[in-house]
């Protein structure tokens, strides 16, 4: 995953296997939302439930908060050309279990 410009990324979903002290461990998340008009209807399609065998090795760096994002809700104003151009984000949902959970707490509609 890999966007025009990257993103201060803080990730408060505990429960993700990629979260490590509020940073992630991927080289990019992806943000789906096609139809959101609020944070609510986002969420971080790149989240991965602790424990879960879909976590490689690979996915497996170093935490970071610079990060990339790739981000399908083009109705929020940092979106230009499905790539996230907010400075900082949040991405939201500390008690989640699946995907839709999350959310990214910065959308801000245009």
């Amino acid at each position: 995953i890999g966007g025009v410009d990257m993103n201060d990324l803080a990730c408060g979903v505990k429960s993700c296997a990629y979260n490590e002290s509020n940073c992630c461990k991927r080289e990019g998340i992806k943000v789906d939302g096609a139809m959101a008009e609020n944070s609510a209807s986002t969420c971080c399609s790149s989240f991965c439930e602790c424990g879960s065998p879909r976590v490689t090795s690979a996915c497996e760096c170093e935490p970071k908060r610079v990060t990339n994002i790739i981000c399908d809700a083009v109705k929020c104003r940092y979106n230009e050309d499905k790539n996230c151009t907010a400075k900082h984000v949040d991405v939201t949902g500390s008690h989640a279990m699946i995907a839709s959970e999350t959310e990214c707490a910065t959308f801000v509609g245009r």
